[in-house]
């Protein structure tokens, strides 16, 4: 009579360890479900912080540039306040670049856009186009917002004016600015190239005025 009874207590034993393996398997499931989870969520980030900023400096790219310049243009049309673009050129930067090597033209990239991001408002965007040239996007000008343009250039220039410390020694950087305030109803593309326009004119002036005989030597 024994024996029955003793096989229904195995089978119940059976069970029980099929349930609590069971309960085991679905429980490491989703440990490994949730941690797939956040691995993709984290590369997904990670894949579109890459997609909007530069790989280099870790500014922002052309194209999260403009789309902060168009959300600035129509915050300024709705909220009021003016919207200003400075378009940066670093002078002789090519020259640098040929004299002490890529790497250290790219650490010298990194350390202007640091100076650069030290210089401005936080509500302001610094961003880089590619090579030696940067964009300042500042928002929510009042008053004259082409004097406050100036001064954020002239914090700019401050900030650049000093310099810079590599493994190669100190090395000293220009820039030439030019600023364009947008007009109501304006493109973030036409905004950019009349900054643009604005830099090489300014770059030109400055090389006439250093052609320009000194008035001692007439």
């Amino acid at each position: 009579d024994s024996h029955p009874s003793l096989l229904a207590e195995a089978r119940t034993m059976i069970a029980l360890s099929c349930d609590v393996s069971i309960v085991r398997m679905v429980r490491q499931f989703e440990r490994e479900r949730s941690r797939l989870q956040a691995e993709l969520v984290e590369e997904r980030a990670k894949l579109t912080h890459q997609a909007l900023h530069d790989y280099l400096t870790g500014l922002p790219n052309r194209h999260l540039l403009y789309d902060r310049i168009e959300q600035a243009l129509r915050s300024a049309v709705r909220y009021g306040g003016k919207t200003a673009v400075l378009f940066i050129d670093i002078d002789g930067f090519k020259a640098i670049n040929d004299r002490l090597g890529h790497e250290i033209g790219d650490r010298l990239l990194v350390e202007i856009a640091g100076r650069l991001q030290t210089s401005v408002r936080p509500s302001d965007t610094v961003a880089r186009l590619g090579g030696d040239e940067f964009i300042v996007l500042c928002v929510r000008l009042e008053g004259y917002p082409e004097t406050e343009g100036i001064a954020a250039a002239k914090r700019i220039m401050d900030a650049l004016g000093s310099p810079l410390s590599l493994e190669v020694g100190e090395v000293h950087v220009s820039a030439s600015i030019g600023i364009a305030v947008a007009f109501e109803t304006e493109t973030a593309d036409h905004l950019v190239h009349r900054a643009d326009v604005s830099m090489y004119e300014a770059k030109r002036r400055r090389d006439t005025r250093e052609l320009a005989p000194h008035p001692e030597a007439a």
